[in-house]
C-alpha cells in the first residue's frame, strides 16, 4: 500500500500508534496520541524533515543548535514555532532514524536532550492548559515516545516494500538518486536535496 493511496491517513496513523502503544505497554494520553498522529501525518511530506526557510524565504539547512539559538532571538510566536519544530524533528529522527545516528558524531542522547528541552520550554507558553499539558508530557516522556515511534518504524520496515525507510535513510545520508527514484515509485517524493550537514 502506498501512503498516497490512503484515504484517511489520520485513521491509519492512529492505528499504528495504538498498536505500538500496546506492543510497548506505553500509554500516551489521548491528547498525546493525537499529537503523535499529527506528527506522523506531517512527516508524510519528507520536505518537512530538514528543510527550513530563512527570513528571505529561501530553503536552508538548520542544525538543532541553530534552531535553539534562533529561538532566543525572535518574538514569542516565532519562538514557539521554532521550539515545536525542534521538538518534533528531534522526536521523529530519534524514532525513525536512531540506527543511522549511531554512525554520526551526534548521537541519540543529543536529540533526546534537545527535543525534551524544546517541549519543556513550550509547556511554559500560554497555549491553554490542555496544550501545555501535552508538551509537558512530551518533555517528561520524550524517550518513551521515541521508542514508540521506533516500534512504528520497525513495523513499517517489515510491511513496506523495498525497505522504504532504509531508502529514505540513504537519501538523507548520501543524497542517493537511486533511492529517490525507488521512493518516487512508491509515491514518496523527497525534495531536490536533503543532504545533511553535521548536527
Amino acid at each position: 500500500m502506498k501512503i498516497t493511496d490512503l484515504v484517511q491517513p489520520k485513521d491509519f496513523f492512529r492505528e499504528l500508534v495504538e498498536k505500538a502503544a500496546k506492543e510497548t505497554s506505553l500509554k500516551p494520553t489521548p491528547l498525546a496520541t493525537e499529537y503523535l498522529v499529527g506528527l506522523l501525518e506531517y512527516y508524510i511530506n519528507t520536505d518537512h524533515l530538514y528543510a527550513f526557510k530563512g527570513n528571505d524565504g529561501r530553503r536552508s539547512m538548520s542544525t538543532l543548535a541553530e534552531m535553539w539559538l534562533s529561538a532566543g532571538t525572535v518574538d514569542a510566536h516565532q519562538r514557539a514555532e521554532l521550539l515545536k519544530r525542534l521538538g518534533d524533528t528531534s522526536l521523529y529522527v530519534c524514532g525513525f532514524f536512531s540506527e543511522s545516528l549511531k554512525r554520526k558524531v551526534v548521537d541519540v542522547d543529543y536529540y533526546v536532550e534537545m527535543g525534551g528541552s524544546a517541549y519543556r520550554s513550550l509547556a511554559g507558553f500560554n497555549h491553554g492548559k490542555s496544550v501545555s499539558e501535552v508538551y509537558e508530557e512530551f518533555s517528561q516522556r520524550f524517550s518513551d515516545f521515541a521508542e514508540l515511534l521506533f516500534v512504528i518504524s520497525q513495523n513499517a520496515r517489515m510491511s513496506m516494500p523495498g525497505d522504504l525507510l532504509n531508502m529514505f535513510d540513504q537519501v538523507i545520508a548520501r543524497d542517493s538518486n537511486s533511492a529517490k527514484h525507488e521512493l518516487a515509485k512508491q509515491g514518496i517524493f523527497a525534495p531536490p536535496s536533503l543532504k545533511k550537514t553535521s548536527q
